[in-house]
């Protein structure tokens, strides 16, 4: 029978600790949503992870990292594996391994669109790709069913559509005024909280969306029809993967 310390050391650990370079948590904001969560995620599995944000989702198992931590890693020679987004550029932490996660299209809303030889790319999904080789997909659901849900909902009951055009307004894009004057907005600059933009999920017929985002997936776990709005905007991104329904606008 195999003994406790087979699988672990009593005395000492050999297991690198995480870094995780994250902007402040924003339930609105799906990328430091998703590094919080990958930083929970890998202490909820037993690992060691640390997320350099001030604030953060009490919710969530994410601890700051602090200096004091970092010298006591440093005295106990182990060496840290950092994760950057792909907003970060370089290695700020100056540390020795070096990984570059791809929640976006690399470039696109900061950062550098070229990486040094020694990073080891991973990529969030298959749209956010310009043609770089990765390691593979790392994906994490980061859909807070909590709060976007289709519990207690009628379909038969549901009205209108809704749409959503963040960053598609920010590089210049246009929406008809056939789309404003009847739909409701879900775009960022209506102060709608995570709970508002649900129950207008769980209550519109459909969403039309002119970009890749994560109000997809909240879209579909309220039970809300998605259809992407083509443009030359969305023609950046592969999207054929998603089998979602495309329409002219």
């Amino acid at each position: 029978m195999p003994s406790f310390s087979d699988h672990f050391q009593f005395h000492t650990t050999n297991h690198a600790p995480y870094y995780i370079v994250s902007p402040n948590f924003i339930q609105k904001s799906a990328g430091p949503r998703t590094l919080h969560y990958l930083c929970h995620t890998l202490n909820e599995l037993g690992y060691e992870a640390y997320i350099t944000s001030e604030i953060c989702n009490p919710w969530l198992r994410t601890p700051k990292l602090t200096q004091e931590i970092k010298e006591t890693h440093k005295k106990t020679n182990r060496t840290p594996i950092v994760i950057y987004p792909e907003i970060v550029h370089g290695n700020p932490l100056d540390e020795v391994i070096v990984v570059r996660w791809l929640l976006n299209k690399a470039g696109l809303l900061g950062g550098s669109n070229t990486h040094t030889p020694n990073e080891l790319i991973f990529h969030w999904d298959e749209w956010v790709l310009s043609g770089e080789e990765t390691q593979g997909r790392l994906f994490l659901p980061n859909v807070d069913e909590r709060i976007f849900n289709s519990e207690g909902v009628i379909d038969s009951e549901r009205l209108g559509f809704c749409y959503y055009a963040h960053k598609y307004l920010l590089s210049g894009g246009k929406i008809s005024e056939r789309i404003t004057k009847n739909g409701i907005s879900l775009c960022q600059n209506i102060p709608y909280s995570p709970e508002e933009i649900a129950n207008v999920l769980r209550s519109t017929k459909v969403l039309y969306c002119y970009e890749p985002s994560n109000i997809i997936h909240e879209a579909h776990a309220c039970g809300c029809s998605i259809v992407l709005i083509e443009s030359d905007y969305l023609d950046n991104f592969d999207i054929k993967s998603s089998e979602i329904p495309l329409t002219k606008e």
